[in-house]
């Protein structure tokens, strides 16, 4: 099982666990908000940034928003593109997590920072697309505009895009 390193309020975890986007929630929720220094011990490659795009593209989440289509259609991949598309979904959700971290927030958004709404929001903002993806990193209160939305849209989310990396088992890099 891999291990997963992270830095957490002031303290350095190690987490073993198969799944690195779900230990960051997981540790995100306990109040770990410096998941900058967050690497998997195999440190795999990231895909170049228009290829990442591109099979966000395809995978369109915003169709139906179906985790379990997309990790299906995941899991087709290539085992390396698997690996890489996980690493760079990974750090893009953490670079958009640091820009809302940037701005001034009220008291009540600095609470949600610590939620699963909060991160499974990131992710969907992630899963919608290059472009959605974009304008949030470029106006990153609009991330606070789909946490607790009642039903799934794209101004919403039901599921995590997060979730369709789950069950994937990820092979040794080669």
């Amino acid at each position: 099982m891999p291990k997963f390193n992270f830095t957490a309020n002031g303290c350095n975890i190690t987490v073993d666990a198969t799944d690195q986007a779900a230990a960051t929630a997981a540790l995100i929720a306990l109040g770990g908000t410096e998941t900058k220094n967050f690497r998997s011990e195999d440190n795999v490659a990231a895909l170049p940034t228009a290829e990442l795009w591109q099979v966000i593209a395809k995978l369109d989440w915003a169709k139906d928003l179906d985790y379990e289509r997309i990790q299906n259609e995941i899991a087709d991949l290539d085992p390396n593109v698997q690996r890489k598309l996980h690493a760079s979904a990974r750090e893009q959700v953490r670079k958009l997590d640091r820009a809302v971290r940037k701005i001034k927030l009220t008291e009540d958004q600095q609470e949600l920072l610590e939620s699963q709404d909060y991160v499974d929001t990131l992710w969907h903002i992630f899963g919608l697309g290059e472009i959605f993806y974009q304008a949030a990193l470029m106006m990153p209160k609009r991330v606070f505009n789909h946490l607790n939305v009642k039903y799934a849209t794209v101004n919403g989310y039901r599921e995590s895009f997060a979730y369709a990396f789950q069950f994937i088992d990820f092979p040794s890099e080669t």
